[in-house]
């Protein structure tokens, strides 16, 4: 349903969406300097992710601290690939994502035009570490989340018995939880299943007494309160071999926020292709009009009404494939609530008051 007038008007944004078609689809033999491209001709100043050192950071950010942020940082993006039908055929277009936490949950955000419904998440791949071509296993978009896992002891007497388990990080490693004590030689008779696939087997046993606050220190109140209602304030923990691969190591949120420079940083897949690092600078923060088409309205009229959303202005570069991308000011520490997803830009040639060059001006929603 149209929601203002934009809606049924046929023209076409300033702004490009940057999903990558597939004219914009770079092959994986090739080099993303050799692909021509209408916005980046050459790609200079995009850095693959895998080979970013702290030679490589602008000079204001040039410390091995920094780096380690934009590492952390970089760690949760991803590729994704939805198989879409484009005038009656079957295409794929490639965009990018990232790990957040909503709730309990850990999920991927992007833009609805890289991933607009249900029926396009079913048809999507999601690729970790896809930082060169010999390409990780890719996940498919029907994964389930690896969280409440059966655990299985064999008996002596052939029987077995089947606990519940449930996915947890204990002095750096990842364990499983189970709501039951058991010993230590029975530990090497668990086996873990999910959905039906033995998955690891145990190796050995922790027991820690402990309050369920000391181990969940980073719940809300809320959450903490209801979980002391439904739990023991023991917990038994085994660790498990080999490590799953579906299991991403999600860094501790923390509240503590304080940029240090005004140096923004973009990490995607550009063109389909490698992750890759971009610089740029902070250009300010404005609110825009996109139609339900997701086009903007440079200059809407009085009577628009076409939705008004608070976005950030930046210079990184972009490609097709970029969007989705997870924009982010260097930092020493990473809080995953200050990352923004880029999803439209243009090319220009401007200088700043600092005379630098801007040939991106780039948008992300936040």
């Amino acid at each position: 349903m149209a929601r203002c007038h934009h809606d049924k008007q046929d023209f076409k944004s300033d702004l490009i969406i940057e999903v990558a078609r597939e004219c914009d689809l770079l092959r994986e033999e090739n080099d993303l300097d050799e692909f021509q491209c209408d916005k980046n001709p050459g790609h200079s100043g995009f850095i693959p992710f895998k080979d970013l050192t702290v030679e490589h950071l602008p000079h204001k950010d040039g410390r091995r601290e920094i780096l380690e942020s934009i590492k952390t940082w970089g760690s949760y993006v991803v590729r994704l690939v939805v198989d879409k039908v484009r005038n009656g055929r079957w295409v794929k277009e490639v965009g990018t994502g990232y790990v957040v936490k909503e709730g309990d949950k850990y999920c991927i955000q992007s833009n609805n035009h890289v991933v607009k419904n249900d029926d396009e998440v079913k048809k999507c791949t999601v690729e970790f570490f896809y930082d060169s071509n010999d390409r990780s296993n890719p996940i498919s978009s029907n994964i389930r989340e690896l969280s409440s896992i059966e655990v299985h002891i064999d008996e002596d007497d052939g029987k077995g018995k089947v606990i519940s388990g449930v996915m947890a990080k204990f002095r750096e490693e990842y364990v499983v939880r189970i709501s039951e004590s058991i010993f230590q030689d029975k530990v090497k008779k668990c086996k873990l299943l999910w959905d039906g696939e033995v998955i690891a087997r145990g190796t050995r046993l922790f027991f820690q007494p402990m309050k369920p606050k000391e181990f969940f220190s980073d719940m809300s109140k809320i959450d903490l309160e209801l979980y002391m209602q439904h739990t023991s304030p023991d917990i038994w923990l085994f660790d498990f071999h080999p490590l799953p691969k579906s299991v991403v190591h999600i860094q501790e949120m923390v509240k503590n926020y304080k940029s240090i420079a005004d140096i923004m940083y973009c990490i995607g897949h550009p063109h389909g292709g490698i992750k890759m690092v971009t610089f740029g600078r902070l250009l300010g923060k404005s609110f825009e009009r996109f139609d339900i088409q997701g086009r903007r309205i440079a200059q809407p009229e009085k009577d628009c009404k076409c939705k008004e959303v608070a976005c950030t202005k930046y210079s990184c570069k972009t490609c097709p494939g970029s969007s989705g991308s997870l924009v982010f000011l260097a930092q020493k520490v990473v809080d995953m609530s200050r990352g923004i997803s880029h999803f439209m830009g243009e090319r220009v040639k401007a200088l700043l008051p600092n005379g630098e060059l801007v040939e991106n001006i780039n948008m992300a929603w936040g």
